[in-house]
């Protein structure tokens, strides 16, 4: 069977035609049932196709077996099957019905001749080629010309009296615009029809155009032709006269009430002239809030300064084992600090109360729109600056905490007070997470913190609350294996009787950067974006007193301990 390890010479097309007359039960293959295709014959003189032999081997290389199974049969080799060429060609030249024969082709021909007859074939089945243009017609290649000619709505023809293209679809909307399309006069003359640009000068002109009484303004609605007009004038003198006074007292009325509608305006000019000269003065007042506003704010700066430097020289000084006396000399700066803050707040309020709320009158007047419009801008910067003041309070704060609340059992309770406050915080953009304090898997293991979303964060944002794992920077990693390999869990405590606690565990990914070695102060926060719904959370069950607690606990087991 060397002759057959490529398709032979004289072999069979790949589909199955509809047979004219060729006799299948010796001609069909006792293995597919199907006709012989690239016939081979057995030693024992039964015939298959070449693709199906390798089924009557079993599996076996060296012999097969007849699927005919008659007592002549006997058992063969791979090269005692030889092709057929015979049989093939007797095949090849019996005729077929071609397969368009359904859409009326009666051609019968040699399969071997049926390829090149279906390409060629009229009652093939061909697209219209303006396809792309909207058509979807179908049509076989004898009816296609007559169709794109004489049919097709996407076909391009000429308007038949500017010769402009068009769709066929598209002719009569052209029509209707065409400039050479014939119209008759809309007077009813005897020109006929002209082109439509011809016919709007004729009809400028044309002898039955009707005109209008002279008089028209006045409200005479005659019309007619130019003899009927000098008719209608020298009849119409008493009715002409009469519109002529009518309308000379509709004149005076109109004047009169434009003349009134001035004096409205003028009385109105000196009510705004008016209101400038209050606006004046309110923008001065404005003024002296404002630089009373700003003298408070510069003694505010320094006040902030100094508590800030004093906050770290006691952190340099506690070491992270902060004692009493220290920690509350240190809230009573915070709260110092706190109550400064609000104190400005509350001048900012009042001054935009007092200043914009009694001044709002400045919209009324034309004041100095750009010495108003700086001191917005001023107001605006101070503004600014207030809440960045506030993120520096909610900085020292945390600080406050971690000397306060350091762990060192891999387990760190988080309470998170003036919940409402800090998640506005986080809806209004001016802080978008908290971070906890430091907490450790022991005295000399890592150190780690959470962060917290409370107004969701990625897919989690404004729906949820995201809660996320840092491994941080500590003192130590040079004594601690990495990356870093130890279970985390997270969770929010359940503080009405502790049963259904939210919760939620995971197993670091070594391949992350976020569980290697930090190389700056901590690394990128993992964990949950969608941990926790805010309709679920804020319920009594989990937020009371304005507090929610967070609970994030690391597996210390196997960890070494120095």
């Amino acid at each position: 069977m060397s002759s057959m390890s490529s398709r032979s010479i004289i072999s069979t097309p790949a589909e199955t035609p509809e047979f004219v007359e060729l006799d299948l039960r010796n001609n069909s293959c006792p293995i597919c049932n199907n006709v012989l295709r690239d016939c081979v014959q057995l030693p024992c003189g039964h015939k298959t196709c070449e693709s199906c032999i390798d089924q009557l081997f079993n599996n076996s290389i060296s012999e097969g077996t007849c699927p005919v199974k008659d007592e002549d049969c006997f058992a063969f080799s791979r090269s005692d099957v030889v092709p057929d060429y015979g049989t093939r060609r007797e095949i090849l030249k019996s005729k077929v019905y071609c397969p368009y024969k359904t859409n009326g082709c009666a051609t019968t021909i040699e399969w071997q001749k049926l390829q090149n007859h279906k390409e060629s074939c009229e009652h093939k089945p061909r697209e219209c080629p303006n396809r792309n243009d909207g058509c979807q017609e179908v049509l076989s290649f004898k009816d296609l010309t007559d169709h794109i000619t004489n049919h097709c709505l996407y076909s391009l023809v000429s308007c038949p009296d500017c010769q402009t293209p068009v769709m066929r679809k598209d002719l009569q909307n052209h029509q209707d615009d065409c400039t050479r399309y014939p119209i008759t006069c809309k007077f009813h003359c005897d020109v006929g029809e002209l082109p439509r640009e011809e016919m709007k000068v004729h009809e400028n002109s044309c002898p039955k155009k009707l005109a209008k009484c002279p008089y028209a303004s006045a409200g005479c609605a005659f019309e007619g032709k130019e003899n009927e007009i000098n008719e209608h004038e020298k009849s119409a003198l008493v009715y002409h006269l009469s519109l002529n006074q009518d309308y000379a007292k509709n004149m005076e009325l109109q004047n009169f009430n434009i003349q009134h509608e001035m004096q409205i305006l003028k009385d109105q000019k000196v009510h705004m002239e008016e209101e400038i000269i209050a606006t004046r003065n309110d923008y001065r007042t404005l003024v002296q809030h404002y630089e009373g506003l700003k003298k408070d704010y510069v003694d505010f700066q320094m006040r902030v300064v100094s508590t800030v430097e004093k906050v770290f020289g006691m952190e340099e000084l506690l070491k992270n084992v902060p004692s009493k006396h220290t920690t509350d000399n240190l809230g009573r700066e915070l709260r110092s600090l706190k109550d400064n803050q609000e104190e400005l707040n509350r001048k900012l309020s009042d001054f935009d109360r007092q200043g914009f709320t009694s001044g709002g009158d400045t919209r009324r007047g034309n004041t100095d729109p750009s010495s108003t419009e700086a001191l917005k801008k001023q107001i605006s910067n101070l503004e600014k600056q207030a809440a960045i003041q506030d993120i520096r309070l909610a900085e020292l704060d945390l600080r406050f905490q971690i000397l306060e609340t350091a762990s060192y059992n891999g387990i760190l309770i988080w309470k998170i007070m003036d919940f409402a406050r800090r998640k506005n915080d986080a809806v209004s953009g001016r802080t978008y997470s908290l971070f906890s304090q430091p907490f450790y898997t022991g005295r000399f293991g890592y150190k780690m913190c959470g962060r917290v979303y409370l107004n969701g964060d990625g897919m989690g944002k404004g729906t949820h609350l995201s809660l996320f794992f840092v491994v941080m920077k500590g003192e130590h990693d040079a004594l601690m294996p990495w990356p870093f390999q130890q279970n985390i869990q997270m969770g929010l405590l359940d503080q009405q009787d502790g049963s259904s606690p939210v919760s939620d565990s995971f197993r670091p990914d070594t391949s992350s950067s976020s569980f290697q070695r930090p190389t700056t102060d901590m690394n990128t926060a993992v964990g949950c974006p969608m941990f926790v719904s805010h309709a679920k959370l804020e319920t009594r069950k989990y937020l009371r007193d304005d507090t929610i607690f967070l609970k994030i606990a690391v597996d210390i087991s196997g960890l070494p301990h120095h």
